[in-house]
């Protein structure tokens, strides 16, 4: 059985630094915080930004899944890819920008950490998702 040679501390951090030379876009990391209201004692959970500036990436992939009686689906992806230094806790509301675009997304799962660099995924985050409420009755005529 071969023993693994350990990897001096300077290489890692001489790969931390070049993936860290990709990250190109910058991230605000947005938390849920609960202030109470002096007037009525409510607790609302506001939405307040906790870290700012980050250096990120987006990285997006497709996967196409077929069964047997169904065609192939496409299936896409988001993870936005950081640094280790930043501790990005479980379901955060992300504001990333990217190649001059801006979007929010959230959190969707666990982020994936190794030596050089974390992954998290992500979901796009619809802030007024409004259902649409029709009153009164709907007749057809023929």
């Amino acid at each position: 059985m071969e023993k693994s040679i350990p990897v001096p501390d300077r290489y890692i951090r001489a790969a931390r630094k070049a993936f860290d030379s990709l990250n190109t876009g910058v991230m605000t990391v947005y938390q849920e915080i609960p202030t109470e209201d002096p007037d009525t004692g409510v607790t609302d959970f506001k939405l307040t930004p906790t870290l700012e500036d980050i250096p990120c990436r987006l990285s997006y992939q497709s996967k196409e899944a077929a069964t047997k009686n169904e065609p192939a689906q496409a299936n896409k992806s988001v993870r936005v890819v950081t640094s280790l230094d930043y501790i990005i806790p479980a379901g955060s509301i992300l504001e990333v920008t990217f190649n001059g675009c801006t979007q929010k997304y959230k959190q969707a799962g666990v982020a994936h950490r190794n030596d050089f660099r974390q992954s998290i995924p992500l979901e796009i985050y619809e802030e007024h998702a409004v259902e649409e409420v029709y009153e009164g009755e709907n007749e057809f005529k023929d």
